[in-house]
């Protein structure tokens, strides 16, 4: 198993936003980026409860990625929320994969034994 299966990576780049700072604030070349893990290894995506507790860690992380990149002038106080949205939405296509991948590794890990009786 990859170490991915069990770490939904979150990661944000905001090129768009940040290319007009640099020139307004006379930034490095560098784009503003930011990323964090989040690990789920403890949750079965299949579960609504489970799913429920991915999706919350996902919205307080990107939350803390897009405050983090406000806070290096990456990004105005009034685009936040977008950014928020964005990261959340990026890392939930991830979420939709590690779930799929946690179905397969279940429908792959039973064997299916069929008795047929003959008289």
């Amino acid at each position: 198993m990859t170490r991915f299966s069990t770490l939904l990576i979150c990661t944000l780049s905001v090129a768009s936003i940040a290319l007009p700072l640099q020139t307004a604030q006379g930034r490095p070349a560098d784009l503003g980026t930011a990323s964090t893990e989040i690990d789920l290894s403890s949750l079965d995506l299949n579960s609504a409860q489970d799913w429920d507790a991915a999706t919350k860690k996902i919205r307080q992380a990107s939350h803390a990625v897009c405050q983090q990149l406000q806070d290096e002038n990456w990004l105005f106080t009034s685009d936040v929320t977008d950014c928020e949205q964005d990261a959340a939405s990026n890392a939930r296509d991830s979420l939709y994969d590690l779930r799929d991948q946690q179905r397969t590794r279940r429908r792959n890990g039973h064997v299916l034994l069929a008795l047929s009786a003959r008289k």
